[in-house]
């Protein structure tokens, strides 16, 4: 059993509010003889509350400056923007949001695994579906694509002056050397 307090490093939070959720501190709670959840589950994880207190009381400390920030801010008008829309395919959340508190799983899609680490994580009731476990697997996931397309992007270079081939750390580079960039700018202003 479960000692530790949760801390940020195993959760993903998003506008101020914890949506995913380590297994580790969980009960299991099953349903009564002839009932089921929502989604047809037998059973529920049910977040052990001494072990999350610790982190919700920190993130109600810094919920005041949350409604202060741009991400906030960005949240709202987007939340603006929705309310507009004629269509939608999934119901608004809740606006304003909600002070953070202990959360609750999402009965309906059980145990998930992260995409980057393949560690188990449970999602919170009313947030969709995710992928990563935690803020600091998404931001790696997201660098690694983004990784992955500039370095495409520099692949295959060579040098405009000699025709060798360069080894670029930025994209727009044209040259092998500094040699090779003096020789095309002096050719080019002679």
């Amino acid at each position: 059993m479960r000692r530790k307090p949760v801390s940020h490093e195993e959760v993903r939070i998003m506008g101020g509010r914890v949506v995913t959720m380590p297994p580790s501190a969980c009960k299991i709670k099953h349903a009564p003889e002839g009932y089921c959840f929502v989604g047809g589950a037998t059973y529920c994880y049910e977040p052990i509350e001494r072990l999350w207190r610790p982190l919700v009381r920190q993130l109600r400390k810094e919920w005041p400056r949350y409604l202060e920030s741009a991400e906030y801010r960005a949240r709202k008008q987007q939340h603006e923007q929705r309310k507009r829309m004629i269509y939608r395919r999934r119901p608004l959340p809740p606006w304003p949001p909600v002070p953070p508190s202990i959360p609750r799983h999402e009965y309906r899609y059980g145990t998930r695994r992260c995409q980057r680490c393949g560690q188990a994580f449970l999602l919170v009731r009313g947030e969709g579906i995710g992928r990563y476990c935690t803020n600091a697997c998404a931001s790696k996931a997201r660098t690694a694509g983004r990784t992955a397309k500039r370095a495409e992007a520099r692949a295959g270079r060579v040098c405009q002056v000699c025709g060798e081939a360069i080894e670029a750390f930025r994209s727009t580079k044209l040259y092998c050397s500094t040699k090779c960039r003096v020789a095309e700018h002096r050719a080019a202003h002679a």
